[in-house]
Formats: C-alpha cells, structure tokens, sequence
C-alpha cells in the first residue's frame, strides 16, 4: 500500500507490505538525504517503521541502525556506479550500468526471512565504522543525482 510521504519539502514514495517498507530512490530522495544525513536517515527510518505500524498494525522488525544503513548502502552504490558511469562513458558500458543500476531504483527493506540481504545490514550497522563508511553526504554534495 502506498503511503504519502512529505519530510522537509520532499515528496518521497513509500509503500509498505508485509514486514516490507520500499522506498522508491529518486531524486527527491537524494535531495532529501543531502542535507543533515544522518539525522535526516534515522528520521526517514523512523517514519517507515511508524508507517508500518499504521498500515499494517504491527511494528517493523528491523532495528533503526540497520534500516538507516540499508538505506545508505543502496544510495552509496547508485552514487558510486553514477561516477563510474561518467568516466567510463563510452557506449559498450551502458549495459553494463543498467545492470548495476536496477537494483538501485527501489529500496526493498523487509524484516529477517523478508530480506535476504538483512544479516548483512544488521552486520554492518552494528559496526559503526563500516556504517559511517556508507554515508552518502559527500557524494550528495557533489550532486551526482
């Protein structure tokens, strides 16, 4: 189901399942996450489970941390593969980004059996270090998006 989200003037998609929140990785996003990151994420975060637990009448069974660094890991990765993409510009990588693209278009959380990927977000947000290192503000800065 689709919630609306607006959080200091951005228009961000959201749609909640069962023990899912998708958050739809856009440009509204990125300008949303570009200033204030990490305060900004674990706002985002806490609206997604509140969302959750409003939609569905249960509460998310993800840990803040770990939904704030999933969130991170996906925008990193869009941001990362945005700079490649500029360098290595010539035709013969555009497939090659849109596969490294497409996983990047929606950000899927969903709780442990939802998620596949969820032990390696729970790894990583419990190790600050590795965590800190997915902060996407420097490359929001330089408005690769």
């Amino acid at each position: 189901m689709k919630v609306p989200c607006y959080l200091h003037d951005c228009r961000l998609e959201v749609m909640v399942g069962e023990q899912t929140v998708h958050l739809t990785n856009n440009t509204e996003l990125a300008r949303f996450l570009s200033e204030d990151t990490k305060e900004r994420t674990l706002e985002l975060a806490l609206f997604l489970k509140q969302a959750h637990l409003q939609v569905r009448g249960e509460q998310l069974k993800i840990a803040d941390e770990s939904l704030k660094t999933e969130i991170w890991g996906h925008v990193i990765w869009e941001l990362q593969v945005l700079r490649l993409k500029k360098v290595l510009s010539h035709r013969m990588f555009h497939k090659i980004f849109l596969i490294l693209l497409r996983p990047t278009a929606h950000i899927d959380c969903g709780a442990k059996g939802n998620d596949r990927n969820r032990a390696l977000w729970d790894f990583l947000s419990k190790r600050k270090f590795l965590s800190n290192m997915l902060n996407p503000k420097r490359l929001l800065a330089k408005k690769h998006y």
